[in-house]
């Protein structure tokens, strides 16, 4: 299930009074960090370990180049992508092959997770509890 349409979810909730937004919010930025950072160290440990297979380890040749062609270690870009829906993901495994530090990737992806939560579950949130007394 993508994580927008639960964020969009706990913020109707929130506006119906059924749950408090600070711990959806919360509970949002946090699992999202976990996820990501996870990812992240796993990415770098096995590209410390690279395959035997002549075809697998082109393929991580040719992704890390990539990764550095596209700046992948620039924390504005990880923020921003952290906010895309399907480059989400491919953003923590480019920061893992350019060498991003856990700190450095931590600290953007944070930046990105608090703009990510607040436009799905603060959007949701707004809309619905301005348009409750329109039903």
């Amino acid at each position: 299930m993508p994580t927008e349409l639960l964020l969009v979810a706990g913020g109707v909730a929130a506006a119906h009074g059924l749950v408090s937004i600070a711990a959806v919010g919360l509970t949002a930025l946090c699992a999202d960090l976990l996820g990501t950072v996870t990812l992240l160290v796993l990415v770098r440990t096995a590209g410390r370990r690279p395959p035997t297979a002549g075809r697998i380890e082109r393929a991580v040749a040719w992704a890390t180049g990539r990764a550095h062609a596209v700046q992948a270690n620039n924390p504005v870009r990880i923020a921003v992508a952290r906010c895309i829906p399907l480059v989400r993901v491919p953003a923590a495994v480019a920061a893992a092959l350019a060498q991003v530090t856990v700190v450095q990737y931590g600290l953007a992806a944070l930046a990105g997770g608090l703009l990510w939560v607040g436009f799905f579950l603060g959007g949701a949130y707004l809309l619905t509890s301005r348009t409750l007394g329109l039903a």
